[in-house]
């Protein structure tokens, strides 16, 4: 067996205390607590939810199949009357955006449906056309259209599943005048009856890829005992009582497998999550909206989602769709980098750079516009030289060897651009203004948005291809002082004024569309990263004024990660998703800059006992 020297290529060394800059799987022996101490990979111990994409139809009692971020959500009920406007309607997620599909041919809802995007069955359910009624149809997809196949045995509504287009089973649910025990499976042809449940029962969730591995989860009897915790596991023979869960409940979602399974939401308006390992039950973070009847996908308990629902008295259709991220997560933390030369707010970034070859140039320390420019090495601070024309809040792209600087206060149009050593300048903006923000791979291909003059607050959009600026799809609202990441034709601008907002807006090429805002509204903050995957920092908040929040961005929504050490506003930030930067700020004008790892070490000690 390799020792510690022949896998590291050094023995383990003694510290009076920990090391500065330890490494992922150094071992130490610390003099001082007279322990031997190692790091690992600091991760998150519990899964949590965040908000997705909206679904574009409002629905409950819908069902979904597939993955957390490749799911198809298929029939349900809207609020309203009639109820059944929505239930031939088949959606599918990309983890960002759900798009409409082809409809089935019948509306149905609490129905089961199995399978995979490109492959999959509706089976059973109820039905509201040319009346309502419990249903034993069934319909495959091929991932474009519907077509009726072989009708199951049992009409029946509230039921589940569990497999794949050609080898499912469905099990329970209710017959409009009793509680459903039995089970079918199905070969690809033909239905054939197997072992019924041990507790005939409806409005219950499953668990389960294979018609050979599947749980049955809680649910109803009618009229009594009611509401269920009870679950069971089918082998491909015959059904098993399992651990219950802890709370009992209806009208919930599953996904997963016979041995890592999640269960949320529940009528009446429940929130509740649980976590099954294969053998109990564990309660886990709520969703942030209670809600019953919604669809669900995933393959396991570290990621599901949870699409539609009704909650609310009168009951409501609910578009919300929220993901399940398990432990496990990295988390990613803050360190100190080195300070800055000429300490300042309101400075501008070469916003591509990356971390360890930034580029800071303008802003101010006591409201006179400045020129200073500096460079980052990863360690140290450089200035080099300065801008033509002085001016801070102005809007910055490019990397450090081909960055540019435009617009600024005092109102200016003036653009220039940096080729490692000295600015030029070049065409103006076509409209003069400060507090404008973008970004760009280079001096030459540059999106610049929003910005401000006395009185005005501005929704331009101008694009620049390393001579000319040209006016392009405007912003959804004027604003200034927020923050974009991206490049000319992908990017995020988010947050800014004049009304400290959360607002974000998605571009792409040629227009700008509202998508998931920010979890806490700011303005004058920084960001690093890219369109589909970014983090956001700092910033004014009205209370306090100063923040040292860290969102992080996936391409979809926002996410609360770990703080700066110091909250700051009217900085600036460079970089990507895993390795950014934050610069500069107040109050008061600071020097201090400040350097993301996407991931993170934590110290154990070895234990003796």
């Amino acid at each position: 067996m390799a020792d510690y020297k022949t896998i590291h290529g050094t023995t383990v060394t003694n510290y009076t205390a920990d090391p500065d800059n330890p490494i992922q799987g150094q071992v130490w022996y610390d003099e001082t607590a007279r322990t031997l101490q190692y790091t690992i990979p600091n991760v998150t111990s519990a899964g949590a939810w965040r908000s997705g994409g909206n679904i574009n139809s409002a629905r409950w009692y819908t069902t979904g199949t597939g993955t957390e971020s490749n799911m198809l959500l298929v029939g349900g009920e809207k609020s309203g009357s009639p109820a059944y406007g929505y239930g031939d309607l088949t959606e599918k997620y990309d983890g960002a955006t759900w798009t409409e599909l082809n409809d089935l041919n019948s509306n149905r809802h609490a129905h089961a449906v199995t399978g995979t995007t490109t492959a999959a069955l509706s089976i059973a359910g109820i039905f509201d056309i040319p009346s309502p009624g419990y249903d034993d149809s069934v319909e495959s997809w091929d991932g474009t259209n519907w077509t009726e196949t072989t009708d199951i045995n049992t009409k029946r509504g509230f039921i589940k599943g569990s497999g794949t287009q050609t080898a499912t089973i469905v099990f329970g649910g209710y017959t409009g005048t009793a509680n459903a025990a039995n089970a079918e499976n199905w070969n690809g042809s033909a239905w054939t009856e197997v072992a019924d449940l041990n507790t005939a029962r409806y409005f219950m969730a499953s668990a389960g890829t294979t018609n050979t591995a599947a749980l049955c989860i809680g649910g109803y009897v009618a009229p009594s005992p009611g509401v269920q915790a009870v679950a069971e596991s089918w082998n491909g023979t015959s059904w098993t009582e399992v651990g219950d869960m802890t709370t009992a409940r209806y009208g919930i979602a599953g996904t997963g497998t016979t041995t890592s399974a999640l269960v949320f939401g529940g009528e009446p308006d429940s929130g509740k999550t649980e976590e099954w390992n294969g053998s109990a039950w564990a309660e886990a973070a709520d969703l942030s909206t209670a809600r019953g009847g919604p669809g669900s996908g995933g393959t396991d308990s570290t990621a599901a989602t949870a699409a539609g629902g009704r909650a609310g008295s009168p009951v409501t259709a609910q578009a919300l769709t929220e993901e399940w991220v398990g432990a496990g997560t990295n988390v990613g933390a803050w360190s100190s980098g080195g300070d800055l030369n000429t300490g300042r707010s309101a400075l501008a970034s070469a916003t591509n750079a990356p971390q360890t070859a930034a580029l800071v140039f303008g802003g101010t320390g006591s409201g006179v516009p400045g020129t200073v420019t500096e460079s980052y090495d990863g360690s140290t601070w450089t200035e080099v030289g300065d801008m033509n024309t002085p001016a801070y809040s102005r809007g910055g792209a490019g990397i450090t060897t081909a960055a540019i600087a435009y617009g600024g206060h005092p109102a200016t149009a003036n653009a220039e651009k940096f080729n490692g050593t000295s600015w030029t300048e070049v065409g103006n903006l076509n409209t003069a203004r400060y507090h404008i923000r973008g970004c760009g791979v280079s001096n030459s291909a540059v999106i610049a948005a929003s910005g401000r003059v006395p009185g005005t607050n501005y929704a331009i959009t101008e694009s620049f291809n390393g001579t000319t600026w040209t006016e392009v799809g405007d912003l959804n609202e004027g604003k200034n002082q927020g923050v974009a990441f991206g490049i000319q034709t992908a990017a995020i601008y988010t947050g800014g004024g004049p009304s400290i907002t959360a607002n974000t807006e998605s571009w792409n090429g040629s227009a700008w569309t509202e998508v998931n805002n920010l979890n806490t509204a700011r303005q004058d903050n920084g960001a690093g990263g890219l369109y589909s995957d970014a983090v956001v920092f700092g910033g004014e908040n009205p209370t306090p004024a100063a923040t040292a929040l860290t969102e992080n961005w996936n391409g979809n929504n926002f996410s609360e990660v770990a703080d700066l050490s110091t909250a700051r506003m009217s900085n600036t930030g460079a970089g990507i998703v895993t390795a950014a930067l934050a610069m500069g700020g107040s109050q008061p004008p600071s020097a201090a800059t400040e350097e993301w790892n996407g991931s993170s070490l934590v110290t154990k000690t070895v234990s003796t006992d």
